[in-house]
C-alpha cells in the first residue's frame, strides 16, 4: 500500500556497510516516492557513502560515541538537528536498523516521538519496535540477508526493490588518484596486490599478531605486494603491527577518503578483512576477498549472498553471534589459525 508522503525521514544510525546494503532499499523508496523530499539522519562517519548515493535531497548528522560519553559540542549538534527535524513536519519517518536491545529501543522511541512524523515505520525486533505504527517483524538472530531485510522495511510504505543490488560509484577522479598513489608506492600494473584491512569494531578484530603471521605467510608462498590499511582513529594497530611482521608490507602515507578506499580495493588482487564496513565495499565490487567473521550475524551480513568471489573464515563459537562491542576472551576470533586464513587466500590466489 502506497500513502501520500510528501516529505520522508529516513532515520539509519549504522555504519558504512549497514548504509551500503541499504542502497537497494533506499533507491526502491526514491523510486516509489519520485517527487517526495527525502531526507536522511545518519552518523558523521557514513555521509561520504549516503552522499555516493545521491538518493537523499537532504542529510542531517547525529553524533554517536559508542562505549563513551558524547562530547557537549556533538550534543548541542545533535539537539540542532532533530530540532530541525521536528520543524520539517515529516509524513512518514523509517528507521532502518534493528533493534538490538530495549534500550536502543527506548533511544529510537524517543527520537521519533521528538520529531513526530505522522508515520514511524522500522524493524519490529523481538516486540521491542511497539511505537512503530508500520512494523516489520525479526527476531534477534538473522533468519535474511540484511540488503532483504532493509527491502521489507521499505516494503511498509509500499516500495518494492526491482534491483536488489547493493551499489556504489567510483568516480574517475579517485581511480586517478590510486594510480598515481601506486607509482609513488612502486605497485606495477601487473603486480599481484594483496589488501589487508586490519580494523574494525574492537571486538571484530582478528588478533594482530595473527595478521603478522599472515603477512609473512603470503609473502613466502606469492610473489605478491602486501598492503596495510586501517581505519580512523587506528593507526595504533599499524603501529603495533610494525613492530610484529618482519616488513614486507606497505601503508599508504596518507588517509583514504570513501571513494579512493573502493577505487583502491577494485585494483586490488585479493582483499582480506576483518567483518566491517570495506568488507562490503570488497562484495559489491566483487573483488576477490576473504572475510574473517568472529561474533557478526554472519547470516545478516555474509559477503557470499552478493559476491561469487568472496570466501568466508569462520570457526563456530557458542557464544556467537552477538552484539558486543568489547570482549574479555574473543574466543570466536582467537580459533581461527593463520593457517585457516591463509588457506583461504591461497585457494582464491591460485584459482587466479
Amino acid at each position: 500500500m502506497k500513502y501520500d508522503l510528501k516529505k520522508i525521514l529516513i532515520v539509519h544510525l549504522g555504519g558504512m556497510g549497514d548504509v551500503l546494503l541499504s542502497g537497494p532499499a533506499i533507491r526502491a523508496l526514491r523510486i516509489a516516492y519520485p517527487s517526495a523530499e527525502i531526507s536522511m539522519l545518519v552518523t558523521s562517519k557514513v555521509v561520504p557513502v549516503v552522499e555516493n548515493m545521491r538518493l537523499a535531497d537532504k542529510m542531517f548528522v547525529f553524533d554517536m560515541c559508542y562505549g563513551g560519553v558524547v562530547p557537549l559540542a556533538k550534543v548541542f549538534r545533535n539537539v540542532k538537528a532533530i530540532l530541525e527535524l521536528r520543524r520539517m513536519r515529516f509524513d512518514a519517518a523509517i528507521n532502518m536498523r534493528t533493534l538490538v536491545s530495549c534500550a536502543g529501543a527506548m533511544k529510537v522511541a524517543f527520537l521519533l516521538g521528538i520529531i513526530r512524523p505522522k508515520i514511524r515505520a522500522g524493524r519490529d525486533t523481538e516486540k521491542r519496535g511497539w511505537f512503530f505504527t508500520l512494523k516489520a517483524s525479526e527476531g534477534d538472530l538473522g533468519t535474511k540477508y540484511e540488503a532483504d531485510l532493509d527491502i521489507e522495511t521499505v516494503g511498509l510504505l509500499g516500495a518494492e526493490a526491482a534491483d536488489k543490488r547493493p551499489f556504489l560509484d567510483i568516480p574517475q577522479k579517485d581511480t586517478e588518484y590510486i594510480d598515481a598513489k601506486f607509482m609513488e608506492l612502486g605497485i606495477a600494473g601487473d603486480d599481484l596486490l594483496v589488501v589487508i584491512h586490519i580494523g574494525g569494531m574492537y571486538s571484530r578484530r582478528w588478533p594482530i599478531e595473527n595478521f603478522a603471521g599472515l603477512i609473512n605467510r603470503l609473502n613466502a608462498g606469492f610473489s605478491c605486494k602486501v598492503m596495510v590499511l586501517a581505519g580512523p582513529g587506528e593507526k595504533g594497530l599499524l603501529e603495533r603491527l610494525s613492530r610484529l611482521a618482519a616488513g614486507g608490507y606497505i601503508t599508504p602515507d596518507t588517509d583514504l577518503d570513501f571513494c579512493q578506499l573502493a577505487a583502491l580495493i577494485k585494483r586490488s588482487g585479493l582483499f582480506i578483512s576483518n567483518d566491517t564496513g570495506p568488507m562490503h565495499v570488497a562484495a559489491i565490487l566483487k573483488t576477490p576477498q576473504v572475510a574473517i567473521f568472529g561474533p557478526g550475524d554472519l547470516t545478516r551480513f555474509d559477503p557470499r549472498n552478493i559476491s561469487e568471489r568472496a570466501v568466508v573464515a569462520i570457526k563456530k563459537s557458542p557464544c556467537a553471534p552477538c552484539n558486543k562491542e568489547k570482549c574479555s576472551d574473543m574466543e570466536c576470533l582467537k580459533a581461527l589459525s593463520v593457517e585457516d586464513v591463509f588457506g583461504a587466500a591461497e585457494g582464491l590466489l591460485r584459482s587466479r
